[in-house]
């Protein structure tokens, strides 16, 4: 409870989730092991432009603070690909169809 998917702030932050999601072993029912859901996916391309991710806080990836995507991504494969996940082998991000059963990964906010 009071859980989101992660949302990626910093290269440190990266790096510990890619460390808990390789230690981690598969997830039943999942597709692949290889990409989990984060917290971020595409806004509608309008007029012509590139479709612009955000984070479930409405935050450009940039804005957040770590944007690294795995090579020739994000590439919108087939026009169906608007939701985000993390890439277990880098933490790059990939974008693939929301629809697939990936595994996904949370954080809690801790309140000092």
């Amino acid at each position: 409870e009071g859980a989101h998917l992660v949302v990626i702030n910093s290269e440190a932050e990266m790096l510990a989730v890619k460390n808990i999601i390789n230690t981690k072993p598969s997830v039943l029912g999942a597709t692949t092991s290889y990409f989990f859901f984060a917290g971020f996916r595409a806004e509608p391309a309008q007029d012509g432009k590139p479709k612009v991710f955000k984070t479930i806080f409405n935050q450009a990836l940039e804005e957040a603070g770590y944007s690294q995507w795995s090579p020739n991504e994000p590439n919108n494969f087939d026009n169906k690909e608007d939701c985000g996940t993390l890439f277990k082998n880098d933490g790059n991000f990939n974008d693939v169809i929301c629809s697939h059963p990936y595994a996904f990964i949370c954080e809690k906010e801790v309140r000092l």
